[in-house]
């Protein structure tokens, strides 16, 4: 699965928006029976002020009320790349590295998707470990990969203005005192698709009479191919979802010019 990277417009055009990209997810997650979430303007800040436990919030205080002390001078840059082209390129190379691990001809792959084994039907629970690693080891690669990119965009941003640059200290800060909390939440997706894991060998189980067919699981249809694009989809969702820090800081550079 693979999407195009959009043209360059002379008009800011908005890649994604919070509200969208995490109902996205949020929809995923409910329509998978996986899970029921529900965050809206009323209750935001209430959930995110249960994300964060007292020393992080010490430390937060702390940061914040240096940084409203002190000015904040803007660092100079060598370049300063189109922060948007940037953005669009590096996620384009995320959803490109999501759809050809599902490809198991591809030997260029770090990790692809688990041999099939007929023990994945007859004791889903027992043999969903290898998915789990293999949804992990993305998650971790989204967020080293995307980390990176957010202190690029951070560093670029400083040197714009020092409005910008106050911005960065502070996604800075944010960003580290709620790094552990992310990984957690996110933690929990491979350990629900887990449930839905055994929930579809179970149904298939019960619908087919020549289950022993591997090559029938991952045809168009079979309850594997099915799983295939579920989890597909939760990839792609969740790296939207980390992405939103990014591309706020790249909106705000839009909108100051």
């Amino acid at each position: 699965m693979t999407e195009s990277t959009p043209a360059k417009s002379s008009a800011a055009r908005p890649v994604a928006t919070a509200s969208a990209t995490g109902t996205r997810l949020t929809r995923l997650l409910v329509d998978l029976s996986v899970g029921s979430v529900e965050l809206s303007h009323r209750n935001f800040v209430e959930k995110l002020a249960g994300l964060v436990d007292l020393s992080e919030a010490i430390s937060l205080s702390e940061r914040l009320r240096g940084l409203s002390r002190q000015g904040v001078i803007p660092q100079e840059s060598e370049s300063s790349p189109d922060l948007k082209e940037l953005f669009l390129q590096r996620r384009q190379e995320r959803v490109a590295f999501i759809g050809r691990s599902f490809n198991s001809q591809d030997e260029d792959m770090p990790f692809i998707l688990p041999t099939l084994r007929q023990e994945m039907l007859t004791k889903p629970a027992e043999s969903f470990e290898p998915f789990q690693r293999f949804y992990a080891l993305h998650q971790s690669e989204m967020e080293f990969q995307i980390l990176k990119l957010r202190g690029e965009v951070r560093r670029q941003i400083s040197a714009h203005s020092e409005r910008l640059a106050r911005l960065a200290v502070l996604d800075s800060a944010i960003g580290d005192t709620l790094a552990e909390n992310h990984r957690r939440v996110f933690a929990q997706i491979p350990r629900l698709l887990a449930r839905r894991f055994v929930r579809l060998a179970g149904d298939y189980q019960v619908k087919e009479e020549n289950v022993s067919d591997m090559d029938s699981w991952t045809a168009v249809g079979g309850w594997l191919d099915c799983f295939y694009k579920e989890m597909m989809s939760l990839l792609l969702a969740e790296l939207e979802v980390r992405l939103l820090p990014v591309l706020g800081l790249v909106e705000a550079q839009e909108i100051e010019d």
